[in-house]
């Protein structure tokens, strides 16, 4: 699977500002030019993994507490390296 385009932290910010109420599905996708489907599968999988839903990709079925370690190749540690 290709790799995302936006990182992690990005698709969770603009998941967030859905579910705090700072506009529709449409709104957001058309602010941040990300299609609808894209968001709304973001806020589906932000809503029952967290951040963590964002983190492995390829592991996106295995539980939470399975997703943990880094490749983040010295870069900064970001909320899915931290994760345990």
């Amino acid at each position: 699977m290709p790799k995302s385009k936006h990182s992690p932290e990005f698709r969770a910010k603009v998941s967030q500002e859905y579910l705090d109420g700072i506009g529709s599905i449409q709104f957001l996708a058309d602010k941040y030019s990300i299609g609808y489907s894209t968001l709304k599968g973001w806020i589906n999988e932000y809503q029952i993994h967290g951040i963590a839903a964002f983190c492995h990709p390829s592991n996106k079925n295995r539980s939470r507490g399975n997703s943990h370690g880094t490749d983040d190749g010295g870069l900064e540690a970001t909320p899915c390296s931290q994760e345990r």
